[in-house]
């Protein structure tokens, strides 16, 4: 069973310690006391919390304009959870390891709207490190977001869901067994990707028209999975550099005027 908090579900239970739980409640109960003095603007609002140690959880909701949100967690078994709904809005997660731990960090983070920007940072001796990041999920969707995750670890994962038009998403990872994995359903999306290490995936699956797909690998063993289903002139470019790599580019039906380019060298 998932576990909940606030609009927040987690399908990990791992996630959940009973020490942990009074950090959340703590957490929770900071946060409440600094937004309250602030929501009745609803716009230009300001939230920077910054945690040191290991089992810390953060929860920020926003609602409005042009609101800013920043959770710095250093340690292991962080939690950081961010929803904001409205327009130019900006979310940023930034996890560092200390003394090789710096694993099993969760951030998920949740806009609704238009013009609406995330970057997530993982460094330091990271590993198995989670980010999910949703965009536009309501209604029609939205516009004009920007995605920006940088991984400097092994064996994480990265999960991007974005819906509307205009959208960009770049990824930077270094390490080795990293999974991305990014879905965007609209017109005029485009995906950006950057990995050194081995044995890392990149899945790219578009649903719409004029959208680009970017994707360099460096290392080992990588695999890189493009697949374009129901749109026209779209364009994938794949370079792989290294030994023993797969790429895989697929055009879904009724898809006209595409370009697909892979590149594989030693």
């Amino acid at each position: 069973a998932g576990h909940y908090i606030g609009d927040f579900a987690f399908l990990n239970a791992n996630h959940f310690q009973p020490m942990r739980q009074l950090l959340k409640i703590t957490s929770i109960f900071t946060l409440a006391l600094v937004f309250s003095a602030g929501m009745a603007f609803a716009q230009q609002n300001e939230a920077d919390v910054e945690q040191n140690g290991d089992d810390n959880l953060t929860e920020v909701n926003q609602n409005g304009f042009s609101n800013f949100s920043t959770v710095s967690q250093t340690g292991q078994d962080g939690t950081a959870l961010i929803k904001q709904t409205g327009n130019n809005n900006t979310a940023d997660g930034y996890f560092q390891g200390v003394d090789d731990a710096g694993e099993d960090n969760y951030a998920r983070l949740r806009q609704i709207g238009n013009n609406n920007d995330v970057v997530t940072y993982f460094s330091g001796a990271t590993e198995e490190n989670e980010v999910f990041v949703d965009q536009g999920v309501s209604g029609n969707g939205s516009y004009g977001s920007l995605v920006n995750v940088t991984f400097k670890g092994e064996y994480s994962i990265a999960d991007i869901d974005q819906r509307g038009r205009s959208h960009t998403t770049e990824i930077y990872s270094r390490g080795e067994g990293n999974d991305i994995d990014v879905r965007q359903i609209g017109q005029n999306n485009t995906v950006d990707r950057d990995g050194d290490g081995n044995g890392s995936n990149g899945i790219d699956i578009f649903n719409g028209n004029h959208n680009t797909i970017d994707m360099l690998q460096d290392g080992a063993g990588n695999t890189a999975f493009a697949e374009i289903d129901g749109g026209n002139f779209n364009t994938v470019d794949v370079t792989q550099k290294g030994n023993g790599h797969t790429a895989e580019v697929t055009m879904g039906s009724g898809a006209s005027g595409n370009t697909a380019t892979i590149n594989q060298s030693n």
